[in-house]
């Protein structure tokens, strides 16, 4: 097959970038409506820091992480963030515009790393198909600190490659550039805590499959040069590793999440974390219904790649048994076999679209070595007849990516248990309070079957962290008699905002009934919530996308 000039590949490559960043920057605000708590968090965090130097808990420019909830948040997220809130302010569409911008760049990079480990036909393939890739999209559309994963991945590849260590046949070993790597290395490790466990595991198991490369690599000395310059970069990070293994909020975490449980033995717990591992190649997560929790759910009838990707991902991996020793083909072997890594020592119902991030890129590129390896092949008998496998592949795949692109800004947000899951009604209550505060002596708010009510108005009110810090406040630690918040800290008061749980609140709505007084409050509640109360009619319902009443706001005097 004549390969194209060099610039239809880059002329493909920027229509793949506009069409990414319209897809990741359209109505930024509303799908997926409201806010995800871990999402809301650090937008409030990186707000502090913004505008006090402080986090929410009163830490002055925290590096490994911030408590957050009282489980721990990472840092990295909230110090990209801070630039955009001083710049154009705190609202939602700032907090998740720094991850629709990473997921642009991720598909630069991605482009970046076929071209230089394959040639310019995987480049831009693999381009076009993070451009459209639903897994994709919808982490590059909230901006949870988990959402420069995938651009931490790229970088982490594209860097190395660029560097010159031993990924391809062309390695020239450059010295800055080594160092640089490493530091970009380190850099991402105060990302996701995922990170911190996907990246030793997938440098080892780099390792594992280019050992014959590294043989030579090490014997010369620029190649040992590079290498210890990398390496002592990335050492940059030591600290935030042996931080994190002793950090008391981690491990509490993990001590409740493990996928095993304690009394089991060595090899029943060793059983139970490889039992995780092959799901993640199943066709359930990846086609049909991707992660099962609601806040990272497709749309209904999508999973987390198109299907037009699985016969490209099945080619894919048949090319890289057949050129298994070009390193090219063992670099996107140990990418493929160490994605589901970070994700194998918590327990989820399914594999979780967070910490399997990875899979974006390693399947991603693996598709499309399939869908060029898959042309080429029918080029060998005619020009005409690799055009015609190209055209239908791009024909099927972009039928698909429209009825995807569809779905996901149509019916994302129909679903009541997707809703919730972004607590898109309290968001609007929020909205609704904001302007009419003074007005009330004391607001009372739900917690039933919204997590962490308390940090959505804080987002939303855009509450002044100065006041914030000074206000008296009451925390419980967590669990609640119901379960909940098993090693989270609960919020059941700030200034004159109160968080009532099923299970535990602070008692005031009771003292305001009793004290004799005619104070003005305002209840967000669900509908019949305070069945023993005389309520006046709500002065607003707010509904689902179906309809269905989720919260009553009930002006009252007592």
């Amino acid at each position: 097959m004549t390969r194209p000039n060099r610039w239809v590949p880059l002329g493909l490559l920027a229509i793949a970038l506009v069409t990414g960043a319209g897809l990741r920057l359209t109505d930024l605000e509303r799908a997926p409506a409201g806010l995800d708590v871990d999402e809301a968090v650090s937008a409030w965090n990186a707000w502090c820091l913004a505008q006090t130097g402080r986090d929410q808990h009163g830490k002055p420019w925290p590096i490994t992480d911030s408590v957050g909830f009282g489980q721990g948040t990472t840092t990295l997220y909230l110090y990209v963030l801070v630039p955009f809130y001083r710049a154009f302010g705190f609202t939602t569409i700032t907090t998740r515009v720094p991850a629709a911008i990473g997921g642009i760049l991720a598909i630069a990079l991605l482009w970046y790393i076929g071209t230089r480990m394959f040639d310019a036909g995987v480049g831009v393939t693999a381009a076009i198909l993070l451009c459209i890739s639903p897994w994709h999209l919808q982490q590059s559309r909230w901006g949870h600190m988990a959402n420069i994963f995938p651009l931490a991945v790229a970088a982490l590849i594209a860097s190395m490659v660029w560097a010159g260590l031993p990924l391809t046949r062309s390695n020239q070993p450059r010295m800055v550039r080594a160092a640089l790597a490493g530091c970009i290395a380190a850099l991402f490790l105060y990302g996701y805590y995922a990170i911190r466990l996907w990246v030793p595991l997938f440098l080892l198991g780099l390792l594992v499959f280019t050992w014959p490369e590294w043989l030579p690599f090490l014997k010369s000395r620029r190649g040992r040069i590079a290498t210890a310059v990398y390496g002592g970069a990335a050492a940059i990070a030591a600290p935030l590793i042996v931080g994190t293994l002793r950090d008391p909020l981690l491990l509490r975490r993990a001590a409740v999440t493990w996928v095993w449980n304690p009394q089991d033995s060595f090899l029943t717990r060793a059983g139970k974390v490889l039992s995780r591992y092959p799901e993640h190649f199943g066709l359930d997560f990846l086609f049909r219904h991707g992660d099962p929790y609601p806040a990272m759910r497709p749309p209904p009838d999508y999973g987390v790649f198109l299907w037009f990707t699985l016969p490209l991902m099945i080619v894919g991996v048949a090319w890289i048994v057949a050129h298994f020793r070009e390193v090219e083909a063992r670099v996107l072997a140990a990418l493929v076999v160490t994605y589901p890594c970070a994700d194998l020592l918590n327990a989820h119902d399914g594999p979780h679209g967070l910490r399997s991030i990875p899979g974006i890129v390693a399947l991603t590129l693996l598709a499309a070595v399939g869908a060029v390896s898959f042309v080429r092949y029918f080029s060998r008998a005619s020009r005409g007849l690799a055009v015609s496998v190209a055209a239908m592949i791009a024909i099927v795949g972009t039928a698909e990516a429209i009825g995807f692109t569809r779905a996901y800004f149509q019916r994302l947000d129909e679903s009541p248990v997707k809703f919730i899951a972004f607590a898109a009604d309290l968001v609007d209550a929020s909205k609704w309070m904001k302007p009419r505060l003074d007005r009330y002596d004391a607001i009372f708010i739900t917690g039933n079957a919204i997590s962490h009510p308390y940090i959505y108005t804080l987002v939303v009110l855009q509450y002044p962290p100065q006041r914030w810090l000074m206000d008296e406040k009451r925390f419980q630690e967590g669990p609640l008699p119901n379960g909940w918040f098993r090693y989270e800290q609960i919020c059941l008061r700030y200034g004159k905002f109160h968080f009532i749980f099923p299970g535990a609140d602070d008692g005031e709505l009771e003292l305001l009934r009793a004290n004799g007084k005619a104070d003005r409050l305002l209840l967000v509640v669900r509908p019949g919530e305070l069945p023993t109360m005389s309520l006046p009619p709500p002065l607003r319902r707010i509904h689902d996308a179906t309809g269905r009443e989720t919260l009553w706001v009930i002006e009252a005097v007592m």
